[in-house]
Parts: C-alpha cells; structure tokens; sequence
C-alpha cells in the first residue's frame, strides 16, 4: 500500500512539472515574436525556474528544497533586474503570476521549507524568528506585547543583544521601548560589553532611562576597577537622586576592596547628606569588623543627623 501511495505521489509530481514546463515554453513561443534578445533570454530563466520548482517540490529534504527555491527566487529577481524589457519581467513587476508560477507562492513554499529547517535541528534564534512571526500576525493588543516581552526577555538571557534591540526598536510605546533598551544597557554593561552598552545608550529618548543607563555603565566600570572614569560618568547623571545611587553603588565596591581613602574621595563628589551617611555607616561597620576601632569611632563622628 506504501508503494502505490509512493508511485501516486511521484505521478502527481511528474504531471505537475510537465503541465508546468509547456506552460512556460508557450509563454516563450509568444514572446519569440517580439524578436526580442531580452524576451529570449527572460524565457530561459523561466523554464529554469519551472524546473527548479518542480524539483523542490519533490525534494523530501527541507535544507535542500529551501536551496531550490531560493535559486527560483533569485532567477525571477534577476528576470526583472537584467531584462526589464521582456514582457515576462513586466508580469514579474506588477506582481501577476505567469501561467501558474507566483512569486507569492515560491515564497510560502521557501518559508514552510525554512521552518521545517529549524524543526529539524531547532535553535533558539530560529525558533525565535518563528515566535516573531506569529506575533507580527496578532491583532490584540495586550497579546502583542506580551508576546514580544516574552522573546525580549529570552533574547536578555541568552545575550542576543541585537535580536533584542530590534524587539525594543519595534515597539510603538516610547516608554514600553526605551524600558527594554535601558535593559540591554544594563546587561551588556554587566557583562563586561562597556562598548556596546554605550552605543546602545545612545539610543534612548527618555532622560531618566539615559540617567539609569548611564548609572549602570558606571557602576560596571567601577567593577572593572576604573574608579576615576566610573566616577567622571556618574557625574553626567542629571537626576540628583540618581547621580548619588549610583556614588553609592561605586563606594559600596570600593568598600569591598577595603580601599578606605578611594571611599573618602567618592563622598566629597556625594551632594545628598542621608547618602554620605549611608556610606559612612557602611565603612564604620567594615572598619569594625576589620578591629579597627579607633579608625571606626572616628567614621562614626562623620555621620549626619
């Protein structure tokens, strides 16, 4: 019973390649009319095309059919582009199939064989670019942004920076937009990409995501122990509020180096007296546990009310 399914298959494929290929050779026996070199030359790639198709979709293997009929593809575009004057590249243009080959339908046939691809030997980037798709066909609105959450936030862990740039740059809402950017700002800048962190930055609108961003780049270069440019960024931080956390933030890695006198440079830069507080208090309580009392009695007195 296989076989004669097997033998069915392989007739129906044969009568649609040959009822194709007369189809495109009687395209061709209209054109020659013309005494065109360009009519001649665009119904060569025709035939070729209808071949090509025809070859596709007999392939079983996904890898190779996508190689076919993205060489059919490429004829069409060439058609238009090298023999604009044929009457074939004219159809090709105004988007009309000749005879039953369609742009439109080599291109479905090439989309199903790229996802039958991804199925076979599945990757996060291609199953991605599938789950992109399907958002991009959604109407509901709050289905829409979920969705595109969701890869963003894969897109986050698995560091695919670019892929979630793009997510970010897809989103109509400035706020909903500049939140996921300044998320790829803090990552990158974590992960030790300060480079690609900045030119990110560059991106946003909003000050306060500017501020924010620019607050993790500086705490992740005080990580690296470049204090001095850590500190030179932070003063760049509008917001008072923001620019102080993040003294905070570079004071508190300091601390941990147990680098006292690097601390006492960073409060004089510290314009809010609760946050010079914070970090006194914290310094006391290092140079305490290190049995340092006096130095920490004398920490102590700097507090402010």
């Amino acid at each position: 019973m296989t076989s004669g399914i097997a033998a069915r298959r392989t007739a129906w494929r044969s009568a649609m390649i040959f009822a194709l290929v007369p189809m495109a050779l009687g395209i061709a026996s209209i054109t020659f009319g013309a005494d065109s070199d360009e009519n001649v030359a665009a119904n060569r790639l025709v035939v070729e095309t209808v071949n090509l198709v025809g070859q596709a979709d007999a392939d079983d293997d996904p890898a190779s059919r996508f190689e076919l009929l993205s060489r059919a593809l490429e004829n069409l575009d060439t058609i238009v582009a090298r023999y604009p004057g044929s009457d074939v590249a004219v159809k090709l243009a105004t988007g009309q199939a000749i005879g039953n080959l369609s742009r439109t339908n080599i291109e479905l046939m090439k989309a199903v064989a790229k996802r039958r691809i991804c199925l076979a030997n599945p990757t996060s980037r291609c199953l991605l670019a599938f789950a992109m798709e399907l958002t991009a066909s959604l109407r509901d609105e709050y289905e829409i942004r979920s969705m595109y959450r969701n890869i963003f936030d894969v897109q986050l862990k698995a560091r695919d920076w670019k892929g979630a740039i793009e997510v970010a740059e897809l989103q109509a809402d400035v706020e909903d937009r500049d939140w996921k950017l300044v998320s790829v700002v803090s990552a990158r800048a974590e992960s030790g990409d300060i480079h690609g962190a900045t030119e990110t930055l560059d991106k946003l609108t909003d000050k306060k995501y500017r501020d924010w961003g620019t607050g993790d780049i500086a705490v992740a270069i005080a990580k690296h122990g470049d204090t001095s440019s850590a500190l030179e960024l932070a003063l760049r931080i509008g917001d008072e509020g923001g620019r102080n956390l993040t003294f905070f933030k570079i004071a508190e890695i300091r601390l941990q180096a147990s680098d006292f006198e690097g601390v006492f440079d960073i409060i004089k830069s510290v314009s809010k007296a609760k946050t010079r507080s914070r970090i006194w208090a914290k310094t006391a309580a290092l140079e305490l546990g290190s049995g340092d009392v006096r130095s920490a009695m004398r920490t102590i007195e700097k507090i402010e009310a």
